[in-house]
């Protein structure tokens, strides 16, 4: 029997206009109103760039780890951009 109470969140694109307004906006009303059991955000391709890059973006979703957001990043971008610290 499959389980439908968790969402996996695969983010790819590396605009923060489509982060704030799209990716960071559903995982926080969804996590704020559990919608879902449990929330992961893949983060992959562009979306690893802009994470390395942009403090703004490492805060928010710090933030969103605090209401409980699970997070997963492709170990090579992990280890090459230090983003352990998220």
């Amino acid at each position: 029997m499959m389980s439908l109470d968790k969402l996996v969140i695969l983010w790819t694109n590396g605009d923060p206009i489509t982060a704030e307004n799209m990716v960071f906006m559903y995982a926080e009303n969804a996590l704020k109103k559990s919608w879902w059991h449990e929330i992961t955000l893949v983060i992959w391709g562009a979306s690893t760039r802009l994470v390395a890059d942009n403090a703004g973006i490492q805060d928010h979703i710090k933030g969103l780890i605090d209401l409980g957001l699970k997070w997963l990043l492709v170990r090579p971008v992990q280890k090459n951009w230090a983003l352990n610290k998220l």
